[in-house]
């Protein structure tokens, strides 16, 4: 009897350190997971900066052309209208 309780012991005390082996990986890998994404984290924030502060240049590029076309247009009109003036009946 005295021998299969001490059977009975070494396999709970072998069991348990198993288990606390297997808790112990599992708490690397959940460490390791969670920096893994929390450095992922760190880049999709970056990469979101990066796109907000090209599409804040983009608009100030199209605003630029917008002036520019508006200019182009205001000369147009005014060198249609020196010719028309020039071209115009005798």
């Amino acid at each position: 009897m005295e021998e299969i309780h001490g059977m009975k012991k070494k396999y709970e005390e072998e069991k348990g350190r198993s288990v606390s082996y297997a808790r112990v990986e599992e708490s690397n890998r959940i460490r390791d997971m969670d920096a893994a994404l929390e450095k992922k984290d760190k880049m999709i924030s970056k990469l979101n900066k990066e796109k907000l502060e090209l599409e804040e240049e983009n608009i100030k590029k199209n605003v630029e052309v917008m002036k520019m076309l508006t200019e182009l247009e205001k000369v147009k009109s005014i060198t249609g209208q020196a010719s028309m003036k020039t071209i115009g009946p005798k």
